[in-house]
């Protein structure tokens, strides 16, 4: 009984082996693959040459932002200040090459019609004036920022308005439109510290 047993098992080992034997397994091979490493050339070509990307008329909106703050007045009548409206202040910085004195118009509007329109000398930058010679071998462009505000020119109601910004170049005062935006002003209301949820 014990012979039949241990035969038996080694005919299954045997006919498992073979027909294993039967279908190809295929494993896939691990190996290592070493990352390809971009030649300088390759940098140059994606980050900007030496030269700059020289880019004009460019809108950089990683820098560019808006704030709405209240406008407010006294009140003899409510003892206290009633809102007016709001002010935008805008921060800005277009890409390219503007002679002295240039700077940005910003209009906000809504529906087609200018509500608001501010005028902001710019802050020029060229890097053929730079001082520093290792700004020579960057890929920085020339630049213009300014910050634009203007407390007498308001708007009235909250909602979505356009901005509009222009470019005004400082020797023929021509103006081009940069970039139009969309942004939405709330009104917040006061809260009294005994009505906090």
């Amino acid at each position: 009984m014990k012979k039949s047993i241990y035969l038996s098992a080694i005919a299954i080992l045997f006919l498992s082996t073979f027909a294993i034997a039967q279908f190809k397994i295929k494993i896939p091979k691990i190996g290592k693959e070493t990352p390809k490493v971009p030649s300088v050339s390759e940098v140059g070509k994606n980050s900007g040459s030496s030269k700059g990307k020289n880019r004009q008329m460019v809108m950089d909106d990683g820098y560019t932002f808006f704030d709405a703050a209240p406008v407010t007045e006294r009140s003899e009548k409510y003892r206290g200040d009633i809102s007016k409206g709001w002010t935008l202040t805008s921060y800005l910085r277009a890409f390219g090459t503007y002679p002295n004195n240039s700077g940005f118009n910003v209009v906000v509007g809504k529906n087609g019609k200018a509500l608001n329109k501010t005028y902001c000398k710019g802050t020029t930058y060229r890097k053929s004036e730079d001082q520093d010679p290792r700004t020579k071998n960057t890929p920085d462009d020339d630049y213009m920022i300014g910050g634009c505000s203007d407390q007498k020119n308001f708007v009235a109601e909250p909602g979505m308005f356009d901005v509009q910004v222009f470019s005004v170049n400082g020797d023929t005062d021509e103006e081009k439109l940069l970039r139009t935006y969309k942004i939405e002003v709330k009104e917040a209301k006061k809260i009294r510290p005994g009505n906090i949820p």
